[in-house]
């Protein structure tokens, strides 16, 4: 409620909200029984204010074992497809200093190095979908004192207390360690320094890859062997991790010590690898990074005809009807390619690699294929203005690649 309540007294004056539509998310993650109405509590406040609100319902059951992370999760999936499909292209949240501090610890707890310690990041991307937090540096306090001038209430949500959680454990060491100096306001500053050593490692890493890596649209990665011998050990591994997340369509890359175990298996000489959702193919004449068959989606997303949803975390999948009548507007989906799909495109006379064809989208009705859109095909038959579009959401994380499309048959 404090970011809404800064938002609708900027909304006028400042030049990125002026005109902006600005819609309120809500999520229910169906863990508590008062959920549903303080939701209900949050769209009326919104609506006063002038605001659009939406309730996103997590229909998916959260394990008992580390279901925070599980709720997290689950809530940006939510958070982000509706942002896909209604066309907005930045999601902003409202984490603050705390929060910050408390992360910072939490992974210092973990033994992380400078990714990890640098916390979170003011803009990040996840699915695609920009990820702005603007309230790293407000402290809880300011935001309720804010809160209390405009006379606006707001909601505390009681697991915030609830000690079985990590961050909670970590929320209530703060003020005992507050009395050695370690404060919110010194962790968050020591998160932006160690932001600043990462933008510069990043860099480093960007400018390798335009030397090492070819990204293709069809959402894998080739990468050249001399990258294990030509860059600093630092850089290899930030190259990899950025392949494996845009490949793997994971929020975090794998642990760092699964990270050097794969650049040491891989500088040993030809071998295959799995890590992160992902097929590492080091046995040719480049590092082959595909999406791991076995890992995505195992039931089809249906579509409706003109709306673009998420598909595999990684592609954003939109098919457009050019004639009412020829196909029902609705019975559309999205699958990973499969062998009856590939026997007809192969009578046709495509090719691909087996490790990356059943890693590719394609669009069916019923039994008929409808596309690939990743080797061109698309059934003859259909309406000229009919148009199947699966395009890779990913290739921020590869910056400074060399990007390619796969070659059409």
């Amino acid at each position: 409620m404090g970011l809404v309540r800064l938002i609708a007294d900027a909304r006028h004056s400042v030049p990125v909200f002026v005109g902006a539509a600005v819609t309120v998310l809500t999520v229910d993650h169906g863990l508590r029984p008062a959920a549903a109405e303080e939701a209900a509590q949050v769209a009326h406040w919104c609506r006063r204010l002038g605001f659009d609100h939406v309730t996103l319902t997590c229909r998916e059951t959260l394990p008992a074992s580390g279901v925070q992370a599980a709720a997290r999760a689950a809530r940006y999936r939510l958070m982000t497809d509706w942002c896909l499909s209604d066309g907005a292209e930045v999601l902003m949240v409202a984490h603050t200093l705390e929060d910050q501090a408390e992360t910072v610890l939490m992974r210092l707890a973990r033994g992380s190095g400078v990714d990890g310690l640098s916390a979170m990041a003011p803009v990040t991307m996840q699915n695609g979908i920009a990820v702005v937090r603007p309230l790293l540096g407000v402290s809880r306090d300011r935001l309720r004192s804010c809160l209390a001038a405009h006379d606006q209430d707001w909601i505390d949500d009681p697991s915030n207390h609830d000690e079985r959680f990590e961050r909670v454990r970590v929320r209530k060491a703060l003020p005992a360690l507050a009395d050695l100096g370690l404060t919110p306001e010194t962790l968050s500053v020591t998160a932006r320094r160690l932001q600043r050593v990462r933008s510069m490692l990043d860099g480093a890493a960007g400018e390798a890859m335009g030397r090492h890596v070819r990204a293709y649209d069809a959402g894998f990665c080739a990468v050249a062997p001399r990258l294990l011998s030509a860059e600093h050990e630092e850089v290899v591994l930030r190259v990899l991790a950025r392949c494996l997340c845009a490949v793997g369509g994971e929020p975090y890359p794998p642990r760092q010590s699964a990270l050097e175990a794969l650049v040491n298996a891989l500088s040993g000489g030809p071998c295959r690898r799995t890590l992160g959702g992902c097929g590492i193919d080091g046995t040719g004449g480049s590092i082959m990074i595909t999406r791991e068959s076995g890992r995505m989606p195992a039931e089809p997303l249906e579509l409706q005809a003109g709306t673009p949803a998420l598909w595999d975390r990684r592609f954003r999948v939109c098919a457009e009807i050019g004639q009412v009548g020829e196909l029902a507007r609705n019975g559309i989906s999205v699958r990973p390619l499969d062998a009856r799909g590939w026997s007809i495109l192969k009578d046709r006379g495509y090719t691909c690699p087996k490790d990356l064809r059943a890693s590719l989208a394609s669009f069916w009705q019923d039994d008929a294929l409808l596309a690939v859109p990743h080797l061109r095909y698309r059934r003859a038959e259909l309406h000229p203005d009919s148009r199947f579009t699966a395009d890779f959401c990913n290739f921020m994380l590869l910056d400074g690649a060399d990007r390619c499309n796969l070659p059409q048959a």
